[in-house]
């Protein structure tokens, strides 16, 4: 009984989450468009200097296995995404790297319609390091030959809380969005589709229309 209680104890405690080693040196902007291929909000900010920019990289190492960077400033966790459609209510493939006490704890999961659920995902050689509100890791990951063509898929981070006394990872919020691209080519354009979604300028002008039409009225009414 007592060694059964301990493997339930011990499955449940793991989660889906690992401690990686510490992260020696610093994701940068370096080699980006000639051997990785790169993603930032803003734009062609530098991860390593830089006190607010969302950063991630991902590198082929052979066949469908892939090296990812993700940097990032969150109180709690920063997440990389991987996804077949270019929206935010699809379904993402997510490797996230939290905040625990100054030290990073890696779990992965699957956001789906914008919440964030623990799921086992194949991925390996996990690093990582916290700097005050700096998050950075590397890890390794095998990624599923896509139905468009190999490797194709959206990036995407995300930021979110997290409560290091119980795991719990809330919902995330995008702040890097790209088109589908293939991850096998270091040179293609990336660029933040969340930035192209500005509110309709035609909105003010609707609101303001029956009010406009009762002033006319009104006006037309006086005048008989």
């Amino acid at each position: 009984m007592q060694l059964s209680s301990f493997i339930v104890f011990f499955f449940k405690a793991q989660d889906f989450n690992y401690l990686p080693s510490l992260l020696q040196t610093t994701i940068t902007r370096k080699e980006c468009g000639s051997s990785k291929l790169c993603a930032a909000e803003p734009s062609e900010c530098d991860p390593a200097a830089g006190d607010s920019c969302y950063f991630i990289s991902v590198k082929q190492q052979s066949g469908q296995t892939y090296n990812f960077e993700l940097s990032g400033q969150s109180e709690g966790y920063v997440a990389a995404g991987l996804s077949t459609t270019e929206t935010q209510s699809g379904t993402h493939t997510a490797y996230i790297c939290a905040n625990d006490n100054s030290a990073v704890r890696f779990f992965t999961g699957t956001i789906e319609n914008s919440a964030l659920l623990k799921q086992s995902q194949n991925s390996s050689n996990q690093l990582g390091k916290v700097d005050g509100r700096k998050i950075q890791c590397t890890f390794s990951a095998e990624l599923p030959d896509t139905t468009v063509r190999a490797a194709s898929y959206a990036l995407s981070v995300s930021t979110g809380s997290y409560d290091a006394k119980t795991f719990q990872l809330g919902n995330p919020l995008f702040q890097l969005l790209t088109r589908r691209a293939n991850l096998s080519d270091p040179t293609a354009n990336l660029t933040n589709l969340l930035n192209n979604y500005a509110p309709s300028l035609l909105t003010p002008t609707r609101s303001f229309l029956p009010a406009l039409l009762v002033t006319v009225c009104m006006l037309a009414f006086t005048a008989m």
